[in-house]
């Protein structure tokens, strides 16, 4: 499933920062951050029904499962 996305792209000292507002159509989805890298990413939930949502960081790409259909959250991304 598609998740819908609202990407925001900065600088943060030597750091590339991609700011995504999410949220999830399904279970399972990946968000695209037009990195090579993912250094490191933080989640701050604004509305989520699921406590376990499981994020993992791929080449330039985030993939997310566990999450409930509605979930509504930030992802702040780190790379270059």
């Amino acid at each position: 499933m598609a998740y819908t996305v609202v990407q925001t792209k900065t600088v943060f000292g030597n750091q590339r920062v991609s700011i995504c507002d999410v949220t999830a159509d399904g279970a399972s989805g990946t968000i695209p951050t037009g990195f090579s890298n993912i250094n490191g990413y933080a989640l701050a939930s604004i509305s989520m029904a699921t406590a376990a949502v499981i994020m993992k960081a791929s080449a330039g790409t985030v993939t997310v499962s566990a999450a409930a259909n509605g979930d509504h959250f930030f992802l702040t991304i780190f790379g270059n």
